[in-house]
C-alpha cells in the first residue's frame, strides 16, 4: 500500500500535489514522521474505500469532497463514475443545513461506528449517536441481512429458498431508502434483481431493474451495468 500510494503520488501534477499535501491530517502517536509516514497519515484522514459493481474495494481521495463532515445519518450519497466522485442529495437540504456524508459503513452500533471514526480524530455526536439505542440493533440485523443475502448468492439454494431471500432483499431496501442510506440502495436493488432472475420471475425483474436502474443512473446512466440492467427492463429475462 505505501509503495502503490507513492507512486500514485509521484504521479500527481505540480497542482495535484499541492491539493493532496492540503488535505486534513489527523496524526497518532507511533506515525512514521518520514515522507511515506506523512502521505499514509493523509490518505488515511481523507480516503474514501469504495466498491465497484463486482464488490472488490479501491481506496480513493478526493479533497474537495473532503471536507464534507461526517453523520451517521447522512444526507447525500456517495458516488463514483469515471474518477469523478459525485455527491447527490437524497432527500431536500434546507437553507442554512450542512450538507453530511458517512466517513464509515453505517451498519455498525455507536460503539463500533465511534471506534471507525477515531482514525480520523472525531467523536461524532449526530442524532443516530446521541440516540444510539433507538437505531443501533436495526443497524446491526441490517447488516446481517445484508452480508447473508450476498453470501447466499454464491451458494446452490432451492428456488424456494431462492423466493423467501427475494422478499428479504426488498425488505432490506425499504429499510435503507427510509433510512435515507443512499451508500447501501445499489447494493440491495441489485441482490433484489439477482434473486428476481434466480426465480426466474420477470416481472419482478423488470421491476427491480427499473429501480436498480434509477439508482445507477444517479451516479453514472452509461456505465456497464446500466446498460445491462436497461436490456432487462427494455427485454426482461
Amino acid at each position: 500500500m505505501t509503495a502503490a500510494l507513492l507512486r500514485e503520488y509521484s504521479g500527481l501534477s505540480p497542482q495535484g500535489k499541492v491539493e493532496f499535501d492540503s488535505c486534513h491530517q489527523h496524526r497518532f502517536e507511533n506515525d512514521r514522521r518520514d515522507e511515506e509516514g506523512r502521505l499514509m497519515v493523509i490518505l488515511r484522514s481523507n480516503g474514501y474505500t469504495m466498491e465497484d459493481a463486482t464488490g472488490r474495494s479501491k481506496v480513493a481521495l478526493y479533497p474537495k469532497a473532503s471536507l464534507i463532515n461526517h453523520s451517521c445519518q447522512p444526507n447525500v450519497l456517495n458516488g463514483d463514475a469515471s474518477g469523478t466522485r459525485k455527491i447527490i442529495a437524497m432527500r431536500d437540504i434546507f437553507p442554512g443545513e450542512e450538507i453530511s456524508t458517512t466517513y464509515i459503513p453505517l451498519l455498525m452500533d455507536t460503539p463500533n461506528r465511534q471506534a471507525r471514526l477515531r482514525q480520523y480524530g472525531f467523536a461524532c455526536t449526530c442524532d443516530a449517536c446521541r440516540a444510539s439505542g433507538l437505531s443501533d440493533h436495526l443497524r446491526i440485523q441490517a447488516g446481517n441481512n445484508l452480508s447473508e443475502l450476498q453470501q447466499a448468492l454464491t451458494a446452490p439454494i432451492m428456488m424456494k429458498d431462492s423466493g423467501l431471500l427475494l422478499h428479504r432483499a426488498e425488505d432490506l431496501e425499504s429499510f435503507f431508502a427510509a433510512q435515507g442510506f443512499g451508500d447501501y440502495l445499489v447494493k440491495t436493488t441489485r441482490l433484489a434483481l439477482q434473486y428476481a432472475i434466480r426465480v426466474r420471475n420477470s416481472t419482478a425483474a423488470r421491476t427491480w431493474a427499473r429501480k436498480h436502474l434509477e439508482n445507477l443512473s444517479i451516479i453514472d446512466a452509461e456505465s456497464t451495468e446500466a446498460e445491462s440492467t436497461r436490456e432487462i427492463v427494455m427485454n426482461g429475462i
